[in-house]
């Protein structure tokens, strides 16, 4: 999902949609059942998952929580790049700051894809560990303190489906897999991560409102290596 957004983005005039919150159960954002059974395939009337009737209610799917990451971007894109990319598959970045207030984001996932039409086997496996490294900081982020906050979207990390059996909702959520307070090296400041393949991880960075003395003066860029 973060790819095809990252490839629309690319083009002019072109702009990715997302469904509503429900299509025919195939980019479901809530785990829910269908109105016509529990989660039906309305193309087949195959009931995908009667095992594990009722699912939940008002819990997020990964779909619905990467959608959920992506909300809470910056909303003024910097340079960002990376050297992880293969015909590609591989690592991509976005960065992104707030105009006005010492706030900046960093999503970050590892695309490599695999078509479910006819259901593969041999799909991509590669794991990636990062290095990200976000330079040149604006002004207000460059020196003292930074709340550094990470959420997490993988095969087990915020995603229902990780164990069905198991109907405790909290599983569901976008879970907060860092926070610490850290200090910036030169206006520099580097975050590792390891990334599964298809996972998807938000960094975000910014400061208490008592450390905040005016808008932010510099575009920022972030480099992966």
């Amino acid at each position: 999902m973060p790819s095809l957004a990252y490839w629309f983005s690319q083009q002019h005039d072109t702009y990715p949609l997302n469904w509503v919150a429900r299509r025919t159960g195939l980019k479901d954002q809530f785990v829910t059942q269908n109105a016509v059974g529990p989660y039906m395939d309305l193309r087949t009337q195959q009931i995908l998952w009667k095992p594990y009737n009722p699912l939940p209610v008002n819990a997020l799917t990964p779909y619905g929580n990467v959608m959920l990451m992506q909300s809470k971007m910056k909303d003024a894109k910097v340079s960002a790049t990376s050297d992880q990319l293969d015909n590609g598959l591989g690592i991509y970045a976005l960065a992104a700051k707030d105009a006005h207030k010492p706030e900046a984001s960093v999503m970050v996932w590892n695309y490599q894809g695999c078509s479910g039409i006819p259901p593969k086997t041999n799909c991509p496996t590669t794991a990636h560990d990062v290095t990200i490294d976000m330079t040149a900081l604006p002004k207000n982020l460059a020196h003292g303190n930074l709340t550094v906050t990470a959420y997490r979207v993988d095969q087990n990390t915020s995603n229902f489906y990780s164990d069905p059996t198991n109907t405790d909702v909290s599983k569901a959520n976008l879970h907060k897999v860092d926070e610490r307070t850290v200090q910036p090296d030169n206006a520099t400041f580097t975050y590792n991560a390891n990334l599964e393949p298809n996972a998807v991880y938000l960094i975000l960075l910014g400061k208490g409102p008592a450390e905040y003395t005016g808008s932010l003066q510099h575009t920022g860029s972030l480099q992966h290596r």
